[in-house]
C-alpha cells in the first residue's frame, strides 16, 4: 500500500507545482469560461452547491401610476439550477531519481499535464450535455455556413438574446471555414484561440475550437448557444501530494472539483457535423 513520502525535495516541490498549475489552469480553462457560465469555487469551500439563476419566462414591464410602484404585477419568481461539484483525482507515477535529477523540468511538465487533463475532463462532461440539446444540422453532413446561419436564426427565433457562442471540434471548424471564401463578408478572424479569444466571429457568433469536443460515432457534438445555457462549477486543482509507490517510483496526485449542468435547455443547440474519425 502506498505511503506518503517525506522526501524533503518532494515537499518543497509541492508549492512550486501548485503555483505552476494555477497559472496554466487559468489559461487552458479560459475558452470554456468565455463560452459558458463558469463559477470558480473558492479554495477550501469543499463540495459547495452553486446556484445558477433562472429568470421567469415572459418578464415584462407594466404600466404603473404614482404610488403603486411597489405593487406586485403578477411578477414571476426567480428559480435556480443547483450544481454540486464532485471530486476527481489524477495520479501519475514518476521515477524518483528522475524527478530528483530535474525538479524544474518535472514541475513544468506536471503543471501542463495536470491542467490539460482537467480541461479534457470538463470538456468531456460538457460534451455529454451538448448532445442532449435539440439537434441542428444533419447526420453525416459537413458543417456549412448556411447551416450555421440557419442555426443562429433558430436561436434568435427562440428569443435567445445577447452574445451567442459556438464550440466546435477543429474538424468541424475546418468544414465550416472551407466553404467561406472571404471571411470579411460574414465576420472577422480573431486572435489565436488562446486566452479565451474566439478563433473567428461569424454572423455575430463567437466561434471557439476545442479538440476535446466529442462525437457519437457519426457526428461531432458541437455546441452553439448562449453563455447562460450551461453552468459550470469549477474548483482549482488542489490536494497535491506525493506517495511512495515502490522503491524507485513516486506517485504525484492532484484533485479537482467539477460540476456541470444545463441551466436553460432552450438557449442552446447540438450543432451536428460529420465525424471524420
Amino acid at each position: 500500500m502506498a505511503q506518503e513520502t517525506t522526501l524533503t525535495l518532494m515537499t518543497s516541490m509541492t508549492e512550486a507545482i501548485s503555483d505552476a498549475v494555477a497559472l496554466r489552469y487559468g489559461a487552458v480553462m479560459a475558452p470554456i469560461e468565455a463560452a459558458h457560465n463558469v463559477v470558480y469555487l473558492q479554495p477550501g469551500s469543499g463540495n459547495l452547491t452553486v446556484k445558477f439563476p433562472v429568470a421567469p419566462t415572459g418578464m415584462a414591464f407594466n404600466a404603473v401610476t404614482d404610488g403603486d410602484i411597489f405593487t406586485a404585477h403578477d411578477a414571476g419568481a426567480m428559480t435556480a439550477v443547483e450544481i454540486t461539484p464532485v471530486p476527481y483525482e489524477l495520479q501519475v507515477a514518476v521515477n524518483e531519481q528522475a524527478i530528483l535529477s530535474n525538479p524544474a523540468g518535472y514541475v513544468s511538465v506536471l503543471a501542463d499535464k495536470f491542467s490539460e487533463a482537467a480541461h479534457v475532463l470538463v470538456m468531456g462532461l460538457l460534451t455529454d450535455l451538448y448532445d442532449n440539446g435539440t439537434v441542428s444540422g444533419s447526420t453525416g453532413a459537413d458543417l456549412t455556413a448556411a447551416t450555421f446561419a440557419t442555426t443562429l436564426g433558430v436561436l434568435r427565433g427562440k428569443g435567445v438574446g445577447g452574445q451567442i457562442n459556438a464550440v466546435l471540434h477543429p474538424a468541424a471548424y475546418t468544414q465550416l471555414m472551407s466553404g467561406i471564401g472571404n471571411i470579411a463578408q460574414y465576420g472577422s478572424i480573431g486572435a489565436a484561440a488562446v486566452g479565451g479569444a474566439p478563433s473567428v466571429n461569424l454572423f455575430g457568433a463567437n466561434v471557439f475550437m476545442d479538440s476535446s469536443v466529442g462525437n457519437d460515432g457519426n457526428d461531432y457534438e458541437n455546441f452553439i448557444g448562449a453563455k447562460t445555457a450551461i453552468g459550470v462549477a469549477l474548483g482549482t486543482p488542489t490536494g497535491l501530494k506525493f506517495l511512495q509507490l515502490d522503491a524507485s517510483h513516486i506517485v504525484v496526485a492532484m484533485s479537482v472539483l467539477v460540476g456541470v449542468s444545463v441551466v436553460s435547455a432552450t438557449e442552446y443547440l447540438w450543432l451536428k457535423s460529420d465525424y471524420e474519425g
